[in-house]
């Protein structure tokens, strides 16, 4: 599904359930139809019809035998297409190929994780990171870019294992990191300040953690984080976990 990332929310859990009400199909119009969807929107549909024709509306393909004719359930905020399995590889490319092309996002709605993709805008950061559960982890010397948009919508929700972390670099190269204990079922956030031995840091639950990264700064400075207060890693009990990554 390509959706229209002004239309919507931000919030994972607020985004599923929002996709479980755009596709009731409860809309008063018919579905088969681009012109009821925003431009960027109907820009992508005009296009990927030329390499995956409808199967209905004004649109329709009148090659019935073609696997590449493809169901599209059009609406106003979102775009659901239903590929047949043969194409579904060459589909997935196409698909996020043109969403980036028209900076609209994605919904993978078939994935096992029901990954969320949307264009970038505004602040980015360097980001690295550790998920146990599925061995993935990216090294702060190798860190990847990431708009908030992308952090707040798929990265914070993985933070799901004992002493899974993420960590934030920004442009002036000042870390901010979150480390997740099971054990509790709370967040560490911190800026270590290795020059003191230490780093300054707080305990948050999952609801002040995902206010807190919906609202960052352009720039991790301590007066953005007033909650925050220095611990010596020799009495931490998060001493140094960040420097195996630095």
């Amino acid at each position: 599904m390509v959706f229209d990332p002004a239309a919507a929310p931000l919030d994972r859990e607020e985004f599923l359930s929002w996709y479980e009400q755009q596709t009731s199909w409860s809309e008063e119009h018919d579905y088969d139809d681009p012109s009821v969807s925003s431009a960027s929107l109907r820009s992508w549909f005009l296009e990927m019809i030329e390499h995956f024709p409808a199967m209905n509306g004004p649109h329709a393909s009148h090659d019935d035998d073609s696997p590449r004719v493809t169901d599209y359930s059009v609406g106003k905020s979102v775009i659901y297409a239903a590929f047949a399995w043969s194409q579904a590889k060459d589909a997935h490319r196409m698909v996020v190929e043109l969403a980036k092309k028209h900076r609209i996002g994605f919904f993978d709605a078939s994935s096992d994780e029901n990954s969320i993709w949307r264009p970038e805008t505004g602040v980015r950061y360097d980001v690295f990171y550790c998920f146990h559960a599925a061995d993935e982890f990216v090294p702060s010397d190798t860190p990847v870019l990431m708009g908030l948009n992308r952090i707040t919508g798929e990265m914070i929700d993985r933070l799901k294992s004992d002493q899974d972390f993420i960590g934030l670099v920004d442009a002036n190269g000042t870390t901010l990191q979150v480390l997740y204990h099971l054990t509790g079922d709370h967040y560490w956030m911190e800026i270590p300040s290795p020059e003191q031995n230490g780093a300054y840091g707080a305990f948050v639950d999952r609801q002040k953690l995902r206010m807190a990264v919906e609202n960052l700064p352009e720039f991790f400075t301590l007066d953005a984080f007033p909650e925050f207060s220095f611990e010596p890693w020799g009495r931490s009990a998060n001493k140094k976990w960040w420097q195996f990554w630095r």
